[in-house]
């Protein structure tokens, strides 16, 4: 006749020791997963934020038309891209304002009050913007800063002026 031999405490002991190396270890690996994934995430969101505002303003000034930098006391520099159409100027107003570029289609000689300002149209989140005309008079130079404390120095040239 056989005798069954009675498991050992190691035994035991050993499997769990190795099941709770292997459960810690899916753990940590999970929680680097994550935050890989949340810094990717970030990431993601600034570049877009910071190449949308970018490419808008780059793109609108592109579009032809005479450019004008105005200022207004609540909302900083503005650019103005001026054209005509059907005899009657008509400008894009883009500007900053409570945390967004803003974008304002109207006649060239509307008075850019507060109200008007704030029915500007958000493009996307935008913490300052500087625009002026450099020496050559051909190149406008844009600096857009975001919230994430990125910043970007646009050289926009070929405009009309």
């Amino acid at each position: 006749m056989q005798q069954k031999q009675q498991p050992h405490i190691i035994d035991v002991i050993f499997v769990l020791a190795l099941f709770g190396a292997f459960a810690f270890s899916a753990v940590m690996l999970i929680i680097a997963g994550s935050t890989i994934y949340r810094n990717t995430i970030n990431n993601m969101q600034s570049n877009f934020e910071t190449r949308t505002s970018s490419s808008y303003i780059s793109e609108k000034l592109r579009q032809g038309g005479e450019v004008d930098i105005l200022h207004s006391d609540t909302s900083g520099d503005i650019i103005a891209v001026k054209r005509l159409v059907d005899k009657r100027e008509y400008a894009t107003f883009l500007y900053c304002r409570d945390g967004y570029l803003c974008e304002l289609y109207s006649a060239a000689d509307t008075d850019l009050s507060e109200g008007m300002l704030a029915a500007g149209q958000k493009i996307t989140e935008l913490s300052s913007l500087t625009a002026k005309a450099t020496d050559s008079d051909t190149v406008i130079e844009v600096l857009l800063k975001h919230d994430s404390g990125a910043q970007n120095r646009l050289l926009l040239s070929n405009y009309r002026r």
